[in-house]
């Protein structure tokens, strides 16, 4: 298990969190989604943000229980990851600078 908002802590690097954008688990159904309909697509403050986000989820292969996710920094974008129902999350450059890319989710 892990939790949300505590993995998008430990990928800023303490930077402060500038904005939050939460989407939809369309594998949800209706009476496990914690998040409400109003809070996701719109850009949300981490005030308002971590305490959707402070929860924990099985992680692992199957089901994905987590919920897409935008997360911007003054450097970074921090964007939620699935594959085969495995979810991390993933911290990309903001603006363009030398760097080594690599794949993201499964290949």
């Amino acid at each position: 298990m892990v939790n949300l908002k505590d993995e998008i802590l430990k990928l800023t690097d303490s930077e402060i969190i500038e904005a939050v954008v939460i989407g939809h688990n369309y594998w949800l159904e209706e009476y496990e989604d914690k998040i409400p309909w109003e809070k996701k697509g719109v850009i949300l403050s981490w005030e308002e943000a971590k305490k959707l986000l402070d929860f924990e989820y099985e992680s692992d292969y199957g089901k994905p229980e987590g919920y897409p996710v935008f997360v911007w920094t003054k450097t970074k974008l921090i964007i939620t990851v699935i594959y085969d129902g495995k979810i991390w999350l993933e911290a990309l450059p903001r603006n363009p600078v030398p760097c080594k890319p690599h794949f993201v989710g499964g290949i």
